[in-house]
């Protein structure tokens, strides 16, 4: 007898995108400390095509204000993916606000709008997409002085996490 093969859901493949993206910037942190550098254009590209796919995924599966928030998350992130091979100006700051604003927007109403089983992903998401915000514009905390250095292995972090639980929801 023959069986289906389950097809994952697009918040599951959001999901492990946002997990991937997570995974990149975390390998990129720590390359140096194993003795491997891994970061570049490549690695940069890598990690935001994931995030604004898994932004893009996420607004597929979701309905009214949160899909039109997670679709400008992915925009602000497919914007910073142009700056990466253009002088693109302004529109790389606002492809910076659309990014944090949209991913930290939509992971609040999703928080808001989901059932006790799935809170924990759409609390850590709403918990990554914050730390996004000292991820993209860290002058926001120059305060934090050294500490600032290790924003993008704790963004990276939340992000692998919150990936790992959406995809559980």
């Amino acid at each position: 007898m023959a069986t289906r093969a389950r097809r994952a859901s697009r918040t599951q493949v959001g999901g492990w995108l946002l997990a991937g993206a997570g995974a990149l910037l975390l390998l990129a942190f720590f390359g140096p400390y194993i003795g491997v550098s891994i970061d570049g254009w490549l690695m940069n590209l890598l990690f935001h095509a994931a995030l604004a796919a898994g932004f893009g995924f996420l607004a597929a599966n979701s309905t009214g204000a949160i899909r039109v928030a997670f679709a400008v998350a992915a925009l602000g992130w497919g914007i910073r993916i142009l700056g990466i091979f253009l002088t693109i100006g302004g529109l790389f700051g606002l492809g910076d606000l659309l990014a944090v604003v949209g991913g930290i927007v939509g992971a609040s109403l999703l928080l808001s709008a989901t059932k006790t089983a799935g809170r924990a992903g759409a609390m850590m998401l709403l918990i990554a997409t914050i730390l996004s915000l000292t991820y993209v514009f860290p002058t926001l905390v120059a305060f934090l002085g050294p500490v600032l250095e290790t924003v993008p292995a704790v963004f990276g972090g939340a992000l692998l996490a919150a990936g790992v639980l959406l995809t559980r929801r």
